[in-house]
């Protein structure tokens, strides 16, 4: 009688869920890179570069302007960072809790408090975070992406994608590592460092398997998707304020059989990544001990949150200086990881061949909510009142509690940040039916609520989006049109309604749309592309071409602007330029089908 000898084999192809960003640093030389499948990221802080430590306790006040003023009248920016520990590391705070604006000086007070082991968050982080959203109109997303079509092996070179724009920044480094240390502890290739340790995903799949235990699935790929998210940001006039955040985890399975049976993947659930997302979520403070970079993914998820509160305060001061003249220390980001993999021999033959992969993603975002109620002046004074100087970049603040005061009943049920996290998750995978199933429950929860104005909003845009997604247009205007009403500023829902009336070929209306929002965020790129494209469907090709010219100056690597623009010249019969552009399209992203389709068009003319 033959022995076989078979083995269980778990492949790990990261991707956490992160667009270009023009960051110039002459003297920077600092790059992440990967030795043996391990990830060597540059630390916050360089040699001789200090941490802002105040007292712990109480509160701190970092003034954005006075940052400004002080980093304009540096002769010498080279070394400013190791110079002025206090500018660089936003006075100490390590916890934003919010964020004060102060219209009659035209400043923006970031407020937070320091706690004693927490990772440094830096001034470079805030900048990336305020480009992400009020330039990019994304959350910071990192993904590691498999090559199409073709089978996992281990040290194939996976290509790394970020959105945002914190490709070669420190945030995009960091998220980066963290999401890769994540999936190595998942594979059981990296101790967690948790007193009492953690049981890895591929261990408890490899026990399973061992006991032949049954509907195992072969040659599976199972995703674990980590978002952290702030789940209340609240904004009443010119004060926002953080809540708590959550750290949501989801699994999906992409099964094509359960040994030698077809399944459906949505009926299947990978009890093995579900429960060790599940000890992610429970003992993350403990982990974030354990990891630098997973430690920062904290505290820049609360900056994020931060910028994403300050989007929806109305008549706030220019942020130009920090959108567009702000030099972000340069790490180049690694452009590519290779394949990891993790394989324990089985004496038993049942599960031959057997295959496990895992990808994923990490994604930062917040959940933003606008009173309409609430006493707010002592919150303002308490902050301004204490300032030593005007010059002053930061400082400390005593009070008992630094909360906006709610009515009674002002804040939905706790489970909306989980429920928020989980329709992201599911927009992703383009699952358009079950996210307008989670927002109509979310919409139902808060319903009754009418102080819950920002939350009504936000589920009304994403379910909005989701039948844009079906292409209900239709009904997605009507969700556009009633979150509007909530959040008369939400520039995002003017650009999408415009996005569906250009698809309904209602070119004035989207222009009209477009217009609103780039008067409430003259900053945001895509609203420029999505205007210029409506533009050139009515045939006014100059103003299309000035809108990509803005679109590009904002964000200059984004090929859809090239190729459209590229478009209205070969359209204005400028083919030169048409061509020149095309070609910068397809240098950018060779791979979208949109440029083989604008190409036939042009010589279709």
């Amino acid at each position: 009688m033959i022995a076989w000898r078979r083995y269980a084999l778990c492949v790990l192809v990261c991707w956490l869920a992160w667009c270009p960003l023009e960051i110039a640093d002459a003297a920077a030389t600092l790059k992440q890179i990967e030795v043996g499948g391990v990830l060597r990221t540059p630390p916050v802080l360089q040699e001789g570069e200090g941490f802002a430590t105040p007292p712990i306790g109480g509160l701190i006040a970092y003034s954005m302007k006075a940052a400004r003023d002080r980093l304009e009248a540096v002769e010498s920016r080279d070394d400013w960072r190791r110079r002025d520990p206090e500018l660089f590391t936003l006075g100490g705070i390590t916890r934003p809790e919010g964020v004060v604006v102060d219209r009659t000086s035209g400043d923006v007070i970031l407020i937070g408090h320091a706690e004693e082991g927490d990772a440094p968050l830096t001034l470079d982080d805030f900048v990336a975070a305020l480009r992400a959203r009020l330039i990019a109109g994304k959350w910071p997303v990192v993904s590691i992406d498999p090559v199409p079509g073709k089978p996992m092996r281990e040290g194939d070179p996976q290509t790394v994608r970020f959105e945002g724009g914190i490709d070669n920044t420190q945030l995009g480094a960091d998220l980066l590592d963290a999401d890769h240390r994540l999936k190595r502890m998942a594979l059981g290739l990296l101790p967690t460092g948790v007193p009492g340790g953690m049981v890895s995903a591929f261990q408890r799949r490899l026990t399973r398997a061992r006991a032949r235990a049954p509907g195992l699935l072969s040659g599976i790929a199972s995703r674990l998707w980590f978002e952290p998210v702030q789940d209340r940001v609240i904004i009443r006039d010119n004060v926002v304020q953080l809540g708590p955040m959550s750290v949501s985890v989801f699994t999906e399975v992409l099964p094509p059989e359960v040994v030698g049976k077809n399944v459906d993947a949505t009926s299947y659930h990978d009890e093995d990544c579900e429960a060790f997302a599940r000890d992610i979520s429970n003992r993350f403070d403990a982990l974030a001990r354990a990891h630098p970079t997973i430690a920062r993914v904290k505290g820049v998820n609360g900056i994020v949150a931060v910028v994403a509160g300050l989007e929806q305060v109305d008549n706030r001061p220019s942020l130009d200086y920090w959108l567009h003249q702000y030099e972000i220390r340069e790490v180049r980001t690694a452009t590519a990881v290779k394949a990891l993999r993790h394989a324990e021999e089985i004496s038993e033959s049942y599960y031959r061949g057997h295959v496990w992969s895992l990808t994923g993603g990490v994604k930062l975002q917040a959940l933003a909510f606008a009173l309409k109620q609430g006493d707010i002046s002592a919150l303002s004074e308490a902050v301004l009142s204490v300032r030593p100087a005007p010059t002053a970049v930061s400082w400390r603040l005593l009070i008992g509690e630094w909360v906006i005061p709610l009515s009674p009943g002002a804040l939905p049920a706790a489970a909306l940040g989980p429920l928020f996290g989980q329709a992201a998750f599911l927009e992703k995978q383009h699952r358009w039916d079950d996210e307008i199933a989670i927002l109509n429950n979310i919409v139902q929860i808060i319903q009754s609520d009418d102080t819950a104005n920002g939350y009504h909003a936000e589920a009304l845009y994403r379910r909005g989006d989701a039948y844009n997604g079906k292409r209900e247009y239709d009904r997605a205007i009507q969700d556009y049109d009633e979150a509007i009403r909530y959040t008369p500023n939400f520039a995002a829902a003017y650009r999408n309604r415009g996005v569906v009336y250009t698809l309904k070929h209602q070119y004035d209306r989207s222009v009209e749309d477009f217009d609103e929002a780039i008067r409430l965020n003259p900053n945001l790129f895509y609203v420029f592309v999505g205007r210029g494209t409506a533009n050139a469907l009515r045939s006014e090709y100059d103003r299309a071409i000035r809108d990509f010219d803005e679109a590009l100056r904002l964000y200059p690597n984004d090929a859809t602007a090239f190729g459209n623009r590229g478009a209205a010249y070969a359209k204005k019969g400028q083919y030169d330029r048409a061509i020149t552009d095309y070609d910068q399209a397809i240098r950018l992203d060779p791979g979208t089908p949109l440029f083989t389709i604008i190409v036939a068009m042009l010589f279709a003319l």
